[in-house]
C-alpha cells in the first residue's frame, strides 16, 4: 500500500520507544524515509529544519502535549498531515486543532498504513 509513498518524508513523535521503533520499521519497510523525536522541543527543530509530509505525534509528551505541536506545525506549514495517537481519548482535543486523523492506542497496524496512505496520496 505504501509503495506510492517513496521520496516522502515522516516524523514520529512518541516518548514511547517500543512504538517510535515500530512505526519507524513500517515506513522504511515501504521507502518513506522517517526521523523521530520523542519530545515536542525535539520535534520543533527537526520541522524548522526539514521539510515533512506527514507528521504522528502521541498526546503525552515528556514536556508538552502533541496538541501543542499541531497547532505549531499548523502554522509552519497547513498542508503538513497530521495524525494524533494517544492510549486515553484525547480525539476530540486533537480534532478540534486541526489534525487529520485520530487513532487510540493500540491501534492495528493496517489501519495506521491505510490512513498514511490516504493521507499521502
Amino acid at each position: 500500500m505504501l509503495q506510492n509513498l517513496k521520496n516522502k518524508k515522516a516524523l514520529i513523535v512518541e516518548d514511547e520507544e517500543v512504538i517510535q521503533e515500530l512505526l519507524r520499521e513500517i515506513f522504511e519497510t515501504f521507502g518513506l524515509e522517517s526521523y523521530s523525536a520523542f519530545k515536542v522541543d525535539e520535534a520543533k527543530s527537526l520541522l524548522i529544519n526539514k521539510k515533512f509530509d506527514i507528521v504522528i505525534t502521541d498526546y503525552l509528551l515528556p514536556d508538552g502535549k502533541g496538541t501543542e505541536l499541531v497547532t505549531f506545525v499548523k502554522n509552519m506549514n497547513p498542508h503538513i498531515k497530521i495524525v494524533g495517537i494517544s492510549g486515553n481519548d484525547s480525539s476530540e482535543k486533537f480534532h478540534s486543532i486541526g489534525v487529520d486523523y485520530f487513532l487510540k492506542k493500540p491501534f492495528d497496524i493496517s489501519t495506521f498504513i491505510k490512513i498514511v496512505t490516504q493521507l499521502l496520496s
